[in-house]
């Protein structure tokens, strides 16, 4: 049960995702033009899909490691035989690393957090503080596909490779 809830989770961010990156071409396509066309860009044309292409690659971290799609160097799997106690134990350790690095970025966020929500990002107009916000989703989001990749990996239900 939970999992299929995470599997439509993943789909609600995808989608949003998608929304995302989709605004990002529309946004850059109408620099271009009003760049050249009317010789008057706007700023924050710029700054929006600067920090949004920010947003959607922190965002999409989480589903990065839910499918197991970082880039890795995959040597050490060819060590161990499916399904042994050793390769258990190596995808645990993999996690717990992923993990180790999910818990500094929420403690490094947590630090910024403050100090960025008094600051503006001059070409939107926006506190700063909605620029670093992605970080502490994404990284949330990543935590959660974390645990439930523990939780298969300790069950034996692991189907993706590490």
């Amino acid at each position: 049960m939970i999992s299929k809830f995470l599997d439509y989770f993943e789909k609600v961010i995808m989608v949003v995702l998608s929304i995302l990156l989709f605004s990002i071409i529309a946004i850059l396509f109408w620099q271009v033009f009003t760049r050249y066309a009317f010789k008057s860009p706007s700023i924050w044309f710029e700054e929006y899909a600067r920090y949004t292409s920010i947003c959607v690659t922190i965002i999409s971290y989480g589903i990065v490691i839910r499918n197991r799609s970082m880039i890795r160097i995959d040597m050490l799997d060819s060590f161990f035989k499916e399904n042994s106690v050793w390769e258990k134990m190596h995808k645990l350790y993999v996690l717990a690393a992923e993990m180790a690095f999910a818990i500094i970025m929420l403690v490094s966020c947590n630090k910024l957090l403050p100090i960025a929500y008094r600051r503006i990002i001059t070409g939107l107009r926006i506190k700063m503080y909605w620029a670093y916000l992605p970080f502490v989703i994404g990284t949330i989001i990543a935590v959660i596909f974390i645990l439930e990749r523990c939780y298969r990996v300790l069950k034996n239900r692991d189907k993706i490779l590490l």
